[in-house]
């Protein structure tokens, strides 16, 4: 019989439904007794938020000790050693190497701990075993917790009250600033290198087989819908990368009296709305700038809707399927080549709005080599 091993996220979860962290167990304790136990539940999660294993293995021991002392109704369990290492242990790890806000400067009564931001970070903590939410803004967490102290030891990002940080237990090292046209972004890279591996079949086959045998048409087949799906997956990545800025600036009320800032119906916005009416009307010269990348999106758009809403109408004299049958991998590549220098261009002209701070992490795309990009650079 094979045994499963038991990951630490189970231990976590069977802790956890035992009432470790019931406020019933947590009441039982009080005054420097409830307050240690409260920077116990604080490493106890966070280190699993970081995946530090060394951290978990001492939090979830003094938890056990805690809910023993509660369970057994033996005071004499929790004794000022234990308080006292709980307190030096807690506050080196939690405030020290993970950026936490909880000491206290110069309190008359000896307090080193502001409890008011420890209570804070224990209801969020309440709350997020109540929920099956990841992804939080930085507004509800900043108080308590300096992030971005913590992500400039490794990269260095000035954080905003509206980004949004994935919590997760045991799978990254720091919480993960999230931002929706990174997956696009991996989309992209993902169906680029498929499509040239597909190629790469496609002639092995071609070489050996004539055009119409049915392995080579049923490579063929795969190869032009991986053709047009990473077309749609660029033009996602582009109009994704404008949605996010048009979040950024909106969320600053930067360009305040612009319409589209002012605008509630924030879902209706399309990609022409935010370039015409937000960026080339705020930002000096992008419009001539980007004229000749705007009118080769335009054609890009004209092939990205014929694939997503397929017709067999007529369209200005000719078949919307002259769109399927007429595209390929030349087209590919320089539809793409103008997206990401598009991007490009309007990346350089936002200044401290920049949004694309972490493409330093990945190899830099260039689809006229016909080569496969890899998806980190290390």
């Amino acid at each position: 019989m094979e045994i499963k091993e038991i990951s630490l996220i189970d231990i976590m979860d069977s802790q956890i439904n035992t009432g470790y962290f019931d406020k019933e167990v947590m009441r039982y304790h009080s005054g420097d007794r409830r307050r240690a136990y409260r920077l116990v539940m604080a490493c106890y999660f966070t280190s699993s938020f970081l995946d530090n294993e060394r951290e978990f293995n001492w939090a979830q021991h003094q938890a056990f000790r805690f809910f023993t002392s509660w369970k057994l109704n033996d005071y004499t369990m929790i004794d000022d050693k234990v308080l006292n290492e709980v307190l030096a242990r807690s506050v080196s790890y939690l405030c020290n190497s993970c950026y936490f806000k909880f000491l206290k400067q110069n309190d008359e009564n000896g307090n080193i701990i502001n409890d008011t931001l420890l209570n804070k970070y224990i209801e969020f903590l309440t709350n997020y075993l109540k929920s099956e939410k990841k992804l939080f803004l930085y507004n509800d967490l900043e108080e308590f917790w300096d992030i971005e102290k913590l992500y400039n030891n490794t990269i260095n990002i000035k954080m905003h009250p509206h980004h949004w940080i994935e919590l997760y237990r045991f799978r990254y090292k720091t919480p993960i600033h999230t931002f929706p046209e990174f997956f696009a972004y991996q989309d992209v890279i993902n169906l680029w290198n498929e499509t040239l591996s597909k190629y790469k079949e496609l002639e092995i086959l071609a070489d050996k087989y004539n055009i119409n045998d049915k392995a080579v048409r049923t490579v063929n087949y795969s190869y032009s819908s991986l053709l047009r799906n990473t077309l749609t997956a660029g033009v996602h990545y582009f109009e994704t990368y404008l949605y996010y800025i048009y979040y950024n600036l909106k969320s600053k009320m930067k360009f305040s009296h612009n319409k589209v800032i002012k605008r509630s119906d924030v879902r209706k916005i399309n990609d022409k709305e935010i370039i015409n009416e937000l960026l080339y009307k705020e930002i000096a010269n992008l419009e001539s700038l980007t004229s000749k990348n705007w009118s080769e999106y335009i054609k890009t758009l004209e092939y990205r809707d014929a694939f997503v809403h397929m017709s067999a109408f007529e369209e200005k004299g000719i078949s919307r399927m002259e769109y399927l049958v007429s595209f390929d991998q030349e087209k590919l590549i320089t539809f793409l080549e103008n997206i990401f220098e598009f991007i490009e261009h309007i990346e350089n002209s936002l200044g401290q709005d920049k949004i694309l701070f972490w493409k330093e992490m990945f190899e830099e795309p260039n689809f006229d080599e016909n080569l496969p990009v890899s998806n980190l650079k290390n």
